[in-house]
Formats: C-alpha cells, structure tokens, sequence
C-alpha cells in the first residue's frame, strides 16, 4: 500500500496516491445482482458507456468495449494544473495496476475504495488499458468529467473529454475550483496502445489537445552532460580557512555514505539524474546543472536553494560558501513537483559574488576564501545526488 510523507502531504493537500494489491478486495467485495460501479446507474444503465463492434477482425487494433467508473472531485489542484495553470485537463494511461498506485485521485469513500479496487481487479491488462482523465470547473458542482468517442488512430488513443455538472438543478454550488475525475477501462482488439492524446474542455469551455505521458522510464544514460571530470583534479587546494573569526562555514546536510553520483536511487531505481553541462571551467564561466525526473509520474523534491557548492580540499569536501552572523541558515520545507523528463537547472556564475547570490539565503551567505582551483562538486541533498567538475 503507498504512503503518505510528510513533504507529500503538504504539497498534495487532498490528494491521495492510491495503493491497489491483488487481494485487497475480497470475493464478497461486489455482488452479481445491479450493485452500481460509483456513478448510480446500474448494470443496464450502463450500456450507454460501453461499445461492441460485434467482434469484426481487422488488421488494426480497434476498440471493442469502454466502461467508465467516475472518480469523484477536490479542490486540492493536481500537478498538471500546478505545471500549467491554463491547462484544461490531465491525462493518464495505464498498463498496468502498478502504473494506477501513484496516480492522482480524489478523496475516496471506502465505499468508492472498494468499487475502484474491484473495477481494476476485472481488468485483464493483457487486453485492457486503464484511461484517467481529469478536468477543472469554476465551482463544486463541476464534478463530473465525461469522456467520450474513445477510439484507435496509428495505434493512439484518441478521444474527448469534458468537466460537467452533475446535477444541473443544484441550487447552490461552492464558489471554488474543482477538479474531477474519471477512469476508463478500454478493452482492444489488438495491440495495446502506449500512448494517448484527448481533447480536453473544461468548466469554462477552455479546449486543448491533452498528450499522457509515456510510460517509458528516460534513461539516464541518453540525457546530455556529464557526472565528473576524466583524469585527476587540477589542484587540491588546503583546508579552507577564512581570515574572519566571524564566518561559520555552511555545513553539508546530507550523509557523505548517502550521496550518490549522477543518479539517485529509489528502492533501486533511477528516479532523478544530476548532470552538469561540461567537465571543466574557468573562474568567471557559468556552470549549467540540471536535474531531471527519470520517471513516468511526477516526483517531488524540496526547492532549489537546498545545494552545496563544494570543493575537494586535503580535509575532505568543504562548501566554499558561510555566514557570519552566528545564525544557522534555514531552509523552507515546501514541496516541489516534476512532471515526467522535467526538473531543476542552475545556473551559476563562478565567481565569489555570483556564487553566493544563488538561492534563498543569498542575503547572508557569502565566499571565503576567494575561489580556489580544484575538483568541485554541487551537491543536491533533497535527493542526496551529486556532479563534480574541475575549476581551473
């Protein structure tokens, strides 16, 4: 079952990430008679939702069935709205139970729990994809999406979808954005398509082409620039050591056995790759870092001010930056999400005012000594990954 951190918690306010595991639901879970599957129609009702092409073989794939299960709606907004707040919608497609675990849902009952659970466990995913739409309305009675015209075009999924009312004789609807979701199983004749792409309206008749994600991992060996220089550093520069008694040099808060080079690691996995844009500079040259999330899902991380900038000195890795005011620097604990193949890039000017003018505390951080030759390393706790370079 999927866990809530606490950084996760903040970020997502009412989002759940949903933990599906075979057995979860027993056999007692849904019954033969007209239980419904979460949108009050029965099994007969339903028909509207489900199409048949009377078993036709073609040489292409074809869709033979659709059935919908509505997911109900929030006010917390999904990433893809944080990402893009123009954006009329979201799109997922799902190979695979494991795929749906991370997925974005609203709050569900555990009445709803249940019915998801035993709408995913009748998927056979040998011939099935899961579809999850999402869309955004004006109010709370937005809270229905209605996807429709689901079909196969070059093996893509293709289709429309719409945010709707519900009960278009409320009264009364909460003057807030809402967000709702959909989840539709596709069952095809054929090969299963790997990709999707809808047209996507929301609550205020905004309309755009809507692409899911691949589901495809990147692979961090195909992403440009380098993890650390070939051959030995230029120079080993001593112990830093600042003539101020005031300056504190900034401490390293992640565990030097934790750090790893390039790519950073999630139950074994590559989940983000640091990679910097050459393997050597002079001083006054811009060093470009960037950070990527491998993943086919949104990742999070804390912001991008929690780095060091280190270099390799005879007692070890020292940060070139301090303060000098007594005071520990601090670091807000917000959350950030990654769209899939997205991430963080700095940007930083080798030079000592260049240096310490990057992130939250660069009103109080400040370079001291003045920046030596040597191997350097920037360094990102939130995920403890690391690149180094040679400043000559």
């Amino acid at each position: 079952m999927s866990t809530f951190t606490r950084r996760r918690i903040l970020q997502t306010g009412g989002v759940v990430l949903l933990g599906m595991l075979a057995g979860c639901v027993g056999d007692d879970s849904t019954d033969d008679g007209d239980d419904d599957v979460g949108d009050g129609e029965d099994a007969d009702d339903r028909d509207d939702d489900t199409t048949d092409d009377g078993g036709d073989t073609t040489d292409e794939p074809t869709v033979i069935e659709t059935e919908h299960l509505p997911l109900g709606a929030q006010g917390s907004r999904p990433w893809w709205h944080e990402y893009d707040e123009d954006a009329p919608g979201g799109v997922y497609l799902h190979e695979s139970e494991e795929s749906l675990r991370d997925a974005p849902i609203a709050n569900l009952s555990d009445e709803q729990q249940e019915e998801l659970s035993a709408f995913v466990d009748e998927t056979d995913f040998e011939t099935s994809v899961l579809l999850q739409v999402g869309s955004v309305g004006p109010n709370t009675c937005y809270d229905h999406v209605e996807v429709s015209d689901i079909a196969l075009e070059d093996g893509r999924l293709v289709g429309s979808a719409r945010a709707q009312v519900t009960d278009e004789d409320a009264e009364a609807c909460g003057d807030a954005i809402t967000y709702a979701w959909t989840l539709v199983r596709v069952v095809v004749d054929g090969p299963k398509p790997d990709s999707a792409r809808l047209s996507v309206t929301d609550g205020w008749e905004n309309e755009r082409e809507v692409e899911a994600p691949k589901e495809r991992p990147l692979d961090s060996d195909e992403l440009d620039g380098y993890v650390r220089p070939d051959g030995d550093p230029p120079a080993t520069p001593p112990e830093l050591d600042c003539e101020d008694d005031d300056f504190e040099r900034h401490g390293q808060w992640a565990d030097e056995d934790d750090i790893s080079l390039g790519d950073a690691y999630e139950d074994g996995d590559a989940v983000f790759a640091l990679r910097v844009a050459q393997q050597r500079y002079e001083r006054g040259d811009t060093v470009q870092i960037t950070l990527t999330n491998l993943t086919d899902r949104e990742r999070m991380t804390g912001n991008d001010s929690k780095f060091n900038l280190q270099v390799e000195t005879e007692a070890g890795w020292q940060d070139v930056r301090g303060f000098d005011d007594g005071e520990p620097v601090g670091y807000t604990d917000e959350g950030v999400l990654h769209p899939p193949g997205d991430g963080f890039e700095w940007e930083i000017e080798l030079t000592e005012d260049g240096v310490a003018s990057e992130g939250m505390q660069a009103d109080r951080l400040r370079v001291c000594p003045d920046l030596p030759a040597g191997r350097y390393r920037f360094l990102f706790w939130e995920v403890d990954v690391a690149v180094e370079f040679d400043v000559e």
